[in-house]
């Protein structure tokens, strides 16, 4: 194994760990702060009318519950 700075092989994977954990905290952040303006933004600027917006919104709940059959009830 490759060791940095004299360090323990599980220490470098424990610090590993640690900056996933960070990189996924930080994208839910930004998944979830994008998905409350998204509908806005489809509408206001790129000029989508409510209509289609219910298709967007309506075949990405087809997809998710393709992708897991029992969505409903999780």
């Amino acid at each position: 194994m490759v060791r940095l700075n004299n360090q323990k092989p599980i220490e470098l994977g424990i610090r590993n760990v640690v900056r996933l954990g960070y990189v996924s905290l930080f994208t839910d952040l930004s998944t979830e702060m994008i998905l409350g303006v998204l509908p806005f933004f489809i509408i206001k600027e790129l000029g989508a009318t409510a209509a289609i917006l219910g298709i967007i919104e309506g075949l990405g709940e087809a997809v998710q519950r393709a992708i897991i059959p029992d969505y409903a009830s999780v």
